[in-house]
């Protein structure tokens, strides 16, 4: 983001803060000659818009204020946000992004904004805002109320956790980066967990670069640098590795003896290890925000009895809620014992229908990486008829690679081969 490409405000500001940010932190001079100067965005009413020919925006005006005010006119700003508050035609909305702004420029706001913390019918986004001004003006435990009654609505899976809010996982996922920058200045216990979800959910239409800058500025001040140095054992087998700015996780494939064998040797910094393995069963839990189906076509229909030699293609669906968690996905499926997988040909028989090539077989379990983001069409992959017989065909699988607890199963079937 030190480089923008784009003209838009929320970049031109998210470039001169992690320039700052490299430059403070990481010891890295990225100073852009041709940096372009905000008041060219700022209008005569003293707002700020997207693009220097836009009108202003207060929500956009409000943020920029409190991540860098010091490229604009202050006084114009301050101005603009007075006047917004004095506007009886302007939203409740509006006006608290607009204290929330002038609390960021030194304004004498905190009457104002303890009157509204009274309110009992925020929405999440005045919420976060009142919190962002009641914080910048020092009113640390009044701010931290307000995000604790956002943390209690929330949902924790795998050591990551998300605001329950909005009606879309854009919402979320910008409700969850707003309140990890604010739980991480304040040192919230519910920082880690909160930055958790937003470092796997790093999505380019819920994030514009402002609000990624905005959690940046307030995170790595906080971050430890230096290199961390970890030796471990496995049985009498001794390995040491080092993670540094270009590699800040390592991966580990064991057995489950090598497991039970593993201990740690030595830690030098911050660091934490965690095991994802696989279990056999049916998942305790299935997620209603992700849904699989499988069928199973010869010839292009769908079938349920099967002769030796049929050549099937499986056809797995993967669909996913607005709400679900963005990222990749593994899509596993297990064939019924009489079957075997054929994953060495492209198309089937008839040349029209791309198959999948999958990332692991292992005996009858066929898996694929799918990502939200990408809403693909059915997983189609071919499976040749091997023995007669009845056969249980256990559920697909789509389960989060980022959060496994995030899963969901197909329903059982029962194939006959005769």
């Amino acid at each position: 983001m030190a480089n923008p490409w784009s003209a838009r405000l929320e970049s031109a500001v998210a470039g001169r803060v992690s320039r700052e940010l490299l430059r403070d932190y990481y010891q890295s001079n990225e100073l852009d000659p041709n940096d372009i100067s905000l008041t060219s965005y700022q209008l005569l009413s003293g707002g700020l818009g997207v693009l220097p020919y836009s009108s202003e925006d207060v929500t956009l005006s409000s943020k920029v204020a409190a991540v860098a005010p010091q490229g604009v006119d202050q006084a114009a700003l301050a101005n603009y946000f007075w006047s917004v508050t004095d506007n009886a035609k302007a939203s409740r909305e509006e006006s608290i992004q607009a204290l929330a702004g002038l609390a960021a420029l030194g304004q004498p706001v905190i009457s104002r904004l303890h009157q509204v913390a009274e309110l009992t019918d925020l929405s999440w986004r005045e919420t976060l805002a009142l919190a962002r001004g009641l914080d910048e003006i020092g009113e640390r435990e009044a701010a931290r109320t307000l995000l604790d009654g956002l943390i209690s609505k929330s949902e924790e899976h795998d050591g990551s956790m998300t605001l329950n809010v909005g009606k879309s996982q854009g919402e979320t996922i910008e409700a969850t980066a707003e309140a990890a920058a604010l739980a991480a200045s304040m040192a919230h216990p519910s920082a880690d967990k909160l930055m958790a979800y937003v470092e796997s959910n790093w999505n380019n239409e819920a994030l514009t670069d402002l609000d990624r800058v905005m959690y940046l500025q307030k995170v790595v001040p906080t971050m430890v640098s230096g290199n961390v140095k970890i030796s471990y054992a496995i049985g009498q087998d001794q390995k040491t590795i080092e993670l540094s700015d270009n590699e800040t996780v390592h991966y580990e494939t064991l057995t489950a003896d090598e497991v039970r064998a593993f201990r740690a040797v030595s830690v030098d910094g911050p660091a934490s290890v965690s095991y994802v393995k696989r279990v056999n069963g049916d998942l305790s839990a299935s997620s209603d925000l992700l849904k699989v189906g499988r069928d199973y076509k010869i010839d292009g229909a769908a079938a349920q009895t099967f002769h030796e030699g049929d050549l099937v293609t499986v056809s797995l669906n993967a669909t996913w809620d607005q709400k679900a968690q963005d990222g990749c996905y593994v899509l596993r499926d297990r064939l019924p014992a009489g079957f075997m997988p054929v994953v060495n040909i492209n198309y089937d028989r008839y040349g029209n229908m791309p198959l999948y090539f999958p990332f692991n077989v292992q005996n009858n379990e066929v898996s694929f990486v799918v990502c939200e983001h990408d809403k693909p069409a059915a997983i189609n992959y071919l499976a040749r008829v091997v023995s007669l017989g009845t056969y249980n065909a256990a559920g697909a699988l789509l389960q989060s690679m980022q959060t496994p607890s995030l899963a969901t199963v197909s329903t059982p079937a029962v194939v006959e081969v005769k």
